[in-house]
């Protein structure tokens, strides 16, 4: 496995704090609000991009998905 993907692995596990496979918008922004700049807006944004269906909750793949989009503009 690549040092990227596994990476991109531990961070989805820090944020899926309650291990269901499942990164949900509360854990999100927890996250974001102790280690990133982000504005609640673009918390938001960021979120609804990755969860189309509004569910409230991005998996594993959505979750890589928005990174590489962020990282690639």
């Amino acid at each position: 496995m690549s040092d990227e993907k596994t990476q991109l692995i531990e961070a989805f596990y820090n944020f899926d704090g309650d291990y269901d496979g499942f990164v949900s918008v509360e854990e999100f922004r927890g996250i974001i609000r102790d280690g990133l700049p982000m504005t609640e807006a673009e918390i938001t944004e960021f979120f609804e991009a990755a969860d189309p269906n509004n569910t409230g909750f991005i998996d594993y793949k959505a979750f890589a998905a928005m990174l590489y989009s962020v990282d690639e503009s």
